[in-house]
């Protein structure tokens, strides 16, 4: 243990902690607490710490000791948990990176033999151990510690306290490296590398380039064909994008598709997960969950059925002002379950009747805003009209310090209707306009639109090019369905090349001409394309990670069949979306596009070049045990039906395979074979990061059938898993690319007898 003294610690400071750790028993522990990361550096910063001003969260902590005082880089004040161990502090750092040194600053009185365990994870996966602080420790004397090997891929820091004589607490925790080079396989050759593309990376410094490397759930590079294709190695997928189009993945800024399922011409939320992907969304920024629309996502998260990045805004209150109980205290800000859901922020409806009702005065909603704020909540506060912006303007100034503003993002959504001098105060403020960019071609036709015109004026009605002059920062999304019209419901309104289309022309239903009013306010569709990927992903806190096309941020992308900028804007509608990925891994392929989509491609038979042979796939019937059972069940239990994977073929997987038949339009006989077993598999395409009942379909095939000894059927797709599955492709002729698809290695888990 490297032992460091600080200057700074005195007299006064000891005494201080001598009088907070004798004054006898330990309150009871407040509920983990979690501040928003509303001090991120700016990357010119002067400090490195790359745990400034994180998000951080505690096992307990007094009310005076929260667990930001760990990373605020002030030295006089301290996360305590006000009591003794076992006690931990978690810290996010924001993305994910190699680190390659660690101090911690303890606040410790009296002195003495402690244990103090240092936990590492990315964006997925669980905690590893880096290291552990063992020995003789006090207060203000700093631990350091320098891996001989940086620490790679590590987003999400645990200093868990396991003993020590006194209560656990830190004066400060600070984090040193650089951003991964490609999540967690850093130094390696990508899994995929596309080349001979336009990508538009929404990155300032590098707008365009050529080809795209990955690994694993992250981009390793970006640049042009002959840099990024020198990267690959024997086992990395080369795609020829053909000259094609690729963006990062869109996310849309403000959508209802699970609270609203049904407006939408759904039955269930998980319905809608599809149309997005095929559209082209990898993310959904949900900005009404009720606590039942949240426990319903969770447990899609829980089981791997949830295919899509949710940030979800938890309720508030409801539409109409009424009161909620505080439900979402139970949940940390920017928790996650899983890789995909993100618990964002809370939704604040502040106006009704189009912003010509109130629920709050400014001093009311400042002391919410504060509270909610001092918890680590981002807030998004619904405001359509002018009065709406001048209350929710005036209670963020009464809740913040000036200089804190900016750092909190607050979002106002819709933001129909405001002057030009509360456009100034937002951009001045850093507030961001979650906007519907052709909203008002969308709906000016409607009587109660056509009022607040009358109203508010037509130069203050959806002026977005007023928020861009002023410098406002914004989010773009659909006009979201009214579950009238349907055709609100059409990919010309509510698809990503939709939001384009709409927002740059303001057509209306039916081919409404717009007035020259509204194509004035209009933005381009360069413009729109950032409000739907990095800027979307800013107004999240997610732009470390999501938005643009750079190295070390998480894969999603999409392949356009043309560049929207380029083509007539009457012609942007006819774009299609040939490829989604999220996460490195391909989430819709259009038909007839399969050699643009790595995993999920059509390749040829391994028995092409003489290396193996795909036998028919087993018959499975009452009676039938085994792996092939279990592996059946398990794929049952990932499309939705309640069934034990036991590995035993007997009535009620009999009942499930005939239910299964029944729904895809098989025959129903209650037996397994080819086109039961393609039915299952369609679609399913694993990678690292994948999780759920479908990976433990694989990884007992691998287990138990072909003795990959060293895996685990825990339905977590991670490094030992992948090994796994590449050495079995290696083994059987097929592309060892690490991914299970249903073209190839599907078949072959499943066919194959050892």
């Amino acid at each position: 243990m490297k032992l460091r003294p600080v200057a700074h610690t005195h007299a006064l400071l000891a005494a201080a902690l001598l009088l907070s750790a004798c004054r006898g028993a330990a309150p009871a522990p407040t509920a983990p607490t979690v501040l928003a990361p509303t001090l991120r550096p700016a990357p010119s910063a002067a400090s490195d710490n790359l745990a400034l001003g994180r998000a951080a969260s505690a096992s307990a902590s007094l009310a005076d000791q929260q667990p930001s005082n760990a990373v605020d880089g002030d030295l006089e004040t301290n996360w305590g948990a006000g009591t003794h161990p076992p006690q931990r502090i978690e810290i996010d750092l924001g993305q994910a990176f190699d680190l390659d040194r660690l101090v911690l600053i303890p606040s410790q009185f009296p002195e003495g033999p402690t244990v103090h365990q240092i936990w590492g994870r990315g964006d997925a996966g669980d905690y590893r151990l880096l290291h552990e602080f063992r020995g003789s420790t006090a207060d203000g004397v700093a631990l350091e510690v320098s891996p001989t090997a940086a620490w790679a891929a590590v987003r999400y820091l645990k200093i868990e306290t396991t003993e020590s004589p006194s209560w656990v607490a830190w004066r400060e925790v600070q984090a040193y490296g650089s951003p991964a080079v490609a999540g967690p396989v850093a130094g390696g050759a990508p899994d995929i590398v596309f080349h001979n593309g336009n990508l538009l990376t929404m990155e300032e410094d590098r707008p365009a380039a050529q080809a795209i490397a990955i690994a694993g759930d992250r981009i390793l590079a970006v640049g042009s064909d002959s840099e990024v294709l020198a990267l690959a190695g024997p086992g990395t997928a080369i795609v020829d994008l053909q000259g094609q189009t690729m963006t990062p993945g869109f996310i849309d800024g403000h959508s209802h598709r699970v609270n609203q399922y049904y407006k939408w011409g759904f039955s269930t939320a998980e319905e809608v997960f599809p149309q997005a992907l095929r559209q082209g969304w990898t993310g959904l920024t949900e900005l009404y969950m009720e606590e039942a629309d949240w426990n319903g996502l969770r447990d899609l998260a829980g089981s791997g059925r949830l295919p899509i990045r949710v940030d979800g805004y938890l309720l508030f209150n409801t539409f109409d002002g009424s009161p909620l109980p505080e439900w979402y205290n139970a949940y940390q800000p920017g928790q996650r379950f899983g890789p995909y859901l993100r618990a964002a922020g809370l939704k604040f409806f502040i106006d009704f009747n189009s912003g010509r009702t109130f629920f709050f005065d400014p001093p009311a909603l400042a002391e919410q805003l504060r509270i909610r704020r001092a918890e680590g909540w981002q807030v998004a506060m619904k405001a359509i009209g002018a009065q709406s912006h001048e209350l929710a303007l005036d209670a963020i100034e009464l809740a913040e310090e000036p200089e804190d503003i900016r750092h909190a993002r607050y979002r106002i959504e819709h933001a129909l209707a405001q002057t030009g001098e509360q456009r100034s105060r937002m951009a001045r403020m850093g507030v961001i306009a979650s906007i519907q960019p052709g909203l008002v071609g969308v709906v000016a036709h409607w009587p109660d639109i056509q009022a607040l015109i009358d109203e508010q004026g037509a130069e203050n009605i959806s002026n977005w090019r007023g928020l861009v002059d002023a410098g406002v920062l914004m989010a773009g999304s659909p006009f979201n369905p009214d579950g009238v019209d349907s055709e609100y419901t059409t990919d010309s309104h509510v698809s990503p090349m939709g939001v384009l289309y709409r927002g740059a022309t303001q057509i209306g239903p039916g081919g409404r001409s717009p007035e020259p009013w509204m194509v004035e306010h209009a933005l381009t569709v360069e413009e729109i394309l950032r409000l739907l990927t990095i800027d979307a992903a800013y107004a999240i806190f997610q732009e470390d990670t999501r938005g643009s096309l750079a190295p070390g941020k998480l894969a999603d992308v999409v392949i356009l069949s043309a560049d929207p900028r380029t083509v007539p804007v009457g012609d942007v509608l006819e774009i299609e979306t040939l490829m989604t990925m999220v996460g490195g891994g391909v989430a819709w392929c259009a038909p007839g596009a399969q050699d643009l989509c790595p995993g999920a491609a059509t390749s040829p038979s391994p028995a092409a070049d003489g290396d193996a042979t795909i036998p028919g796939w087993p018959i499975l019937q009452v009676g039938s045990q085994g792996p092939e059972v279990a592996t059946l069940q398990y794929l049952l239990r990932y499309r939705g039906y309640d069934i034990p994977a036991d590995g035993a073929f007997g009535p009620v997987t009999e009942q499930t395979v005939r239910a299964f038949q029944t729904e895809t339009g098989l025959v129903v006989d209650g037996q397994v074979g080819a086109q039961t077993w393609s039915a299952l598999v369609e679609g399913v395409v694993l990678q690292v990061s994948s999780t759920g009942d479908a990976v433990r379909a694989a990884q007992v095939l691998l287990l138990e059938k072909f003795g990959y000894g060293e895996i685990v059927v825990d339905g977590l797709f991670g490094r030992v898993t992948e090994a796994a599955v590449k050495g079995f492709q290696a083994d059987h002729g097929l592309t060892a690319d690490g991914m299970v698809g249903a073209s190839q290695t599907w078949p072959a888990l499943i066919s194959i007898q050892p």
